[in-house]
């Protein structure tokens, strides 16, 4: 499990397989690069697969950071001390907003996105927001992340996880989220696009999705059946198979 330093804090991330190109993943609030082991165990013989922990989740020091902005300056300077460039960036709700800024803020840095169950701008319910800033977690357990018919082992799991996260770092996520506005600056994305959605998404709905694609020239859209906010957990073969078939595609161009 390495660690790199980034701006003077240790920063944790994963790593599978060492082929062109770099795949860089990144995840969404309150969570660590756990959520994508499964993308990981899969993609490693493809491409170089890589996970991080932001700044203050999982097992990377700092504390969480206020914008989505600075998240994205911070993948960038991750990605430069590990040398990685042209890649393909992948990122899940929060994460996917972070990939949305730092395709339009560095854009020859990348050479794709796979944007999964996120959306141009992520408002966050009020009342989510008040409970944070007085120290509450406000969830009352991890069934809205997922599909009715999902597993339920899977989704306590999930919910373990969730728990083990500060109350801080879903509060500094969620604001961060809460003030992204990207709607007005997606149409200038020219990259190859790959975009995943859920059907049974209450988080980000499926229409967040579609808002992408029509924005996006040439985007792809992927829809999971059956699936709810955590796709690459809950659908992870589907979601696998969506994303090799991207690269497949980018390296014919």
């Amino acid at each position: 499990m390495p660690f790199v330093s980034v701006d003077g804090q240790q920063v944790h991330y994963s790593q599978a397989g060492d082929a062109e190109p770099a795949v860089v993943f990144v995840h969404g609030a309150g969570g660590s690069g756990r959520v994508w082991h499964a993308q990981l165990s899969a993609l490693g013989e493809q491409c170089h697969a890589v996970a991080l922990d932001l700044p203050g989740h999982g097992r990377s020091e700092g504390n969480p950071l206020t914008s989505i902005k600075e998240q994205a300056g911070f993948v960038a300077r991750f990605l430069d001390i590990l040398g990685l460039d042209k890649i393909v960036l992948a990122g899940h709700s929060m994460g996917g907003a972070i990939s949305l800024e730092l395709a339009l803020s560095f854009p020859s840095r990348l050479q794709g996105l796979v944007l999964l169950s996120t959306g141009a701008r992520l408002r966050v319910n009020p009342q989510i927001l008040q409970a944070l800033e007085r120290g509450e977690f406000p969830f009352a357990d991890a069934a809205d992340l997922f599909a009715s018919s999902a597993n339920p082992a899977l989704v306590d799991l999930t919910w373990q996880e969730m728990r083990a996260a500060a109350v801080s770092a879903f509060l500094a996520d969620f604001q961060a989220c809460d003030r992204f506005n990207r709607v007005n600056e997606i149409g200038s994305i020219q990259m190859p696009v790959q975009i995943i959605a859920a059907d049974q998404d209450v988080m980000t709905p499926l229409k967040y999705s579609h808002f992408l694609h029509q924005g996006i020239a040439g985007s792809r859209l992927a829809v999971l059946k059956e699936a709810g906010h955590m796709g690459m957990v809950e659908k992870p073969a589907e979601v696998n198979q969506t994303i090799m078939d991207f690269l497949q595609e980018l390296s014919r161009q």
